[in-house]
């Protein structure tokens, strides 16, 4: 190659690097391939190709010049960088690292390589080490606020999120008008329920970035959280100017629709949630909710199968390959546990149904139910507490008890056959309970609950300060019983101290572990009166007389408006009519009470 320049001309070198930036992607690949055919050796060339066929998504062809690349110039730490981007964007995150460490060995401080290796320590779940790599990088510069925002998203997935928050604020500080770091603050801050100020960065997030649609969509559910339901429409509604095909908005908007009673309105959002996402699970389980509001319980019970594809359902599907439960099978049944304490309660009234309609049932149940069960249910039901305890032989399909609605509750006319109770109490139990509350007196007896610890989204709305709860019924001649599981005994103490009002606790029951015991408190009382726990579905399934108090969102079991529970008979519904005021349902209740006190 005797009189030939080594290297090409510079206009050639500068068309290039114009082509690539104004995204002239041909023409760049064009001259880039030109100059390297005439010179095979020149890095510069091989490295502009390979990034116009990493921006035109062919990354083996990108990864085989970046290769090529390293042949020519070992020591490139740029080349190794984006190499490790190759070997991310293909997958391979192991080489990835690697490629991204040598990149920083040979330029130790190569933001870029920290910021990316960084991200693939992420991504394969080595937080310890992508912590230390994300400090080292904002130790080299301190001002770096993508450092900060990506530091922070890791400490927030170990946990430590008041370390994660100072670093959002860091982050936010050194780039204040850094949209994604605002989100992410404020979804940090409502997850530990500080609300009102995640909501200030969303509508920061928002104002900066107007079309920054997961933004608006978190806006519109904390202001739901808030109780401002109306100013939450609003946000989804410019959620799907910027994104039309964001489903999960759409679910969002269905269910604040239900909440403020806009049913036709709730289902057509649910539907088109599910339209533009035919396998999302949550869409149509919330669909299937809505219907059953509207008593169309067929339906209903058939789209709530989804919610066994939601992954924060309390359900552990069964490896084995034996079917479902049909009602047209006659044989031993296993089923399987679902959900809480209260919803497992609520599903065992159709528990007998199953019984009679198979050979045998052996049944999943919680240790703290089985000797209620047992008292309460025919006697040739097995129960196990372990399903390896039985072995392949022992049934021949299975059933989520959840999913036993859809074969024995589909008109409303089919829960009347146990809305009056289906669990039987220890009576010997109950009768000394009950003398010993009374002892001779002829008080009338109140088991009262308060308060839940469910982690649900706003169950914290359902409970009620113990005292706000028994002020409005101070002057009834009535014994309270506490039924209230945890430790609540200094609250019980304040209340004597406060207002002068006794709670009795029954020594010996642990009302959390002891359900049989509890259920025996509660058959001893005449009224109980308790907030949505497992408490009303408890006395509800013993046919015991409850008021049972609910928030303003309340869960959709419950129906709306009315103030009767097709569930269970013996329960009465007082319902917040305004956001987080429970003055005029407890008002109602001490109301309804001294009536029939009175007769």
């Amino acid at each position: 190659m005797s009189g030939q320049n080594p290297k090409p001309p510079q206009f050639q070198l500068n068309n290039l690097l114009s082509y690539y930036q104004k995204k002239q992607y041909i023409s760049a690949e064009k001259l880039a391939k030109s100059i390297i055919n005439k010179y095979p050796e020149h890095v510069y060339a091989w490295k502009i190709l390979a990034a116009v066929q990493e921006q035109t998504g062919r990354i083996d062809e990108a990864l085989k010049a970046n290769q090529k690349a390293l042949t020519i110039k070992p020591g490139d730490p740029e080349i190794h960088l984006c190499l490790g981007n190759n070997f991310n964007q293909l997958g391979n995150l192991g080489e990835s690292e690697l490629f991204y460490k040598k990149a920083i060995s040979l330029k130790p401080d190569y933001i870029q390589a920290y910021y990316n290796l960084g991200f693939i320590l992420k991504k394969m779940q080595k937080l310890d080490e992508a912590v230390i790599i994300y400090e080292k990088l904002i130790e080299i510069n301190p001002n770096f606020a993508q450092g900060y925002n990506s530091l922070s998203l890791i400490l927030k997935e170990l946990g430590q999120f008041e370390k994660a928050i100072i670093n959002f604020k860091k982050a936010i500080a050194f780039k204040p008008n850094y949209p994604q770091a605002l989100f992410n603050l404020g979804v940090t801050l409502r997850d530990t329920g500080q609300k009102e100020e995640a909501l200030e960065n969303f509508k920061k997030a928002v104002f900066l970035k107007p079309d920054y649609s997961r933004a608006h969509n978190l806006l519109g559910v904390t202001l739901v959280e808030l109780g401002r339901h109306d100013e939450a429409l609003e946000n989804f509604k410019l959620c799907f100017l910027s994104d039309p095909s964001y489903a999960e908005a759409y679910n969002n908007m269905g269910n604040t629709l239900k909440e403020l009673g806009r049913f036709d309105e709730s289902i057509n959002n649910y539907k088109k949630a599910i339209e533009i996402n035919p396998d999302y699970a949550e869409g149509y389980n919330n669909l299937g909710r809505a219907l059953m509001l509207r008593k169309k319980f067929e339906k209903a019970f058939e789209l709530m199968e989804w919610r066994l594809k939601l992954e924060e359902l309390n359900f552990e599907p069964l490896d084995t390959p034996k079917p479902r439960w049909n009602r047209n099978s006659n044989h031993k049944v296993f089923l399987l546990r679902e959900q809480g304490i209260g919803d497992i309660i609520m599903f065992s009234s159709m528990i007998p149904e199953l019984n009679s309609n198979v050979e045998k049932v052996v049944f999943e149940c919680d240790q703290k139910l089985v000797s209620l069960f047992k008292r309460s249910f025919p006697k040739n039901i097995s129960y196990v507490i372990d399903r390896n305890e039985i072995s392949y032989g022992d049934y021949d399909s299975h059933i989520p008890i959840g999913s036993l609605p859809l074969h024995f509750r589909k008109n409303l006319i089919d829960f009347q056959n146990t809305s009056s109770g289906w669990l039987q109490a220890d009576m010997e139990i109950v009768d000394t309970i009950r003398k010993n509350l009374t002892k001779n007196k002829s008080k009338i007896i109140i088991g009262i609950s308060w308060k839940t610890i469910s982690l649900l989204t706003q169950s914290h709305l359902r409970n009620i300060e113990l005292e706000v709860l028994l002020k409005p019924l101070k002057k009834l001649d009535a014994s309270f019983v506490n039924l209230q599981y945890g430790e609540v005994s200094e609250e019980i103490s304040s209340l004597k101290i406060d207002l002068g009002i006794e709670v009795l606790e029954i020594p010996g029951i642990d009302l959390y572990n002891d359900i049989d015991g509890l259920a025996s408190v509660i058959s001893a009382c005449d009224y109980v009166i308790s907030i949505d726990n497992v408490t009303p579905h408890l006395a509800g399934a013993l046919g015991v007389n409850t008021k049972l108090l609910l928030p303003f969102i309340a869960d959709d079991r419950w129906g709306t408006e009315t103030n009767k529970s097709y569930l269970y008979e013996s329960i009465d519904i007082y319902r917040q009519s305004v956001y987080g005021d429970w003055s005029k349902p407890l008002a109602e209740m001490a109301k309804d009470l001294e009536i029939l006190f009175r007769n």
